[in-house]
């Protein structure tokens, strides 16, 4: 095996790289290389001015929720969603954080109640509540029938940076991802405020 590229008008150690054209066990790629280059060029050409096929746009925004708006809600901490498990359509069930996949069921459509929003989710046509009207940290975030005189269904956003937090109107909590966790089913909850990035979130409009 050489370190060059056979060529016999090359010397390698004092005899020739290759082996002329026309003669037994030819070896010149340089030549080789040579009679396809304009074939090469035209090609990567051609690569080069081939449409790319784009992303589904989405948009991040740090204001609040607009009414009519549908989000996704993606953590600051793991990079994952907001989502009803299971993709449930029943009251009561409950959310948790999944690998953003853009679904209806993480997927949440805002509507103004005075100063506060509801969220509604777009695959159950359910609001976002905290179980039993809790007041009490960890008590679990789920989805119920929409009532907007519920305060438990009723959410303020401040924005932090390039993102918001999200504090439910009847226990002055934030939304937040059980333990710190960055794993798929980790519970979505409410609790005191600590400024940890679980408590933050990005607003990716749908």
């Amino acid at each position: 095996r050489r370190g060059k590229f056979s060529n016999p008008n090359v010397s390698c150690n004092g005899k020739p790289c290759g082996v002329p054209a026309g003669k037994s066990a030819q070896a010149d790629a340089a030549r080789a290389l040579n009679n396809v280059r304009d074939e090469v060029a035209a090609f990567r050409t051609a690569a080069s001015t081939a449409p790319v096929a784009k992303a589904p746009t989405t948009t991040t925004t740090t204001q609040a929720a607009v009414s009519g708006k549908t989000y996704s809600f993606k953590a600051a901490h793991s990079g994952k969603c907001v989502d009803v498990s299971g993709i449930k359509r029943t009251a009561g069930a409950t959310l948790a954080q999944w690998s953003c996949h853009g679904a209806a069921n993480q997927q949440f459509t805002a509507a103004s109640v005075g100063d506060y929003t509801s969220l509604k989710a777009k695959h159950s046509g359910m609001c976002l509540s905290i179980d039993g009207n809790s007041t009490s940290d960890r008590a679990r975030l789920v989805q119920v029938q929409c009532n907007t005189n519920d305060s438990s269904q009723l959410w303020k956003f401040q924005k932090v940076g390039t993102r918001v937090s999200i504090i439910n109107k009847r226990s002055s909590k934030y939304l937040d991802i059980r333990g710190n966790n960055s794993e798929n089913r980790a519970a979505v909850q409410q609790y005191r405020s600590n400024g940890g990035n679980n408590q933050l979130f990005s607003m990716i409009e749908m």
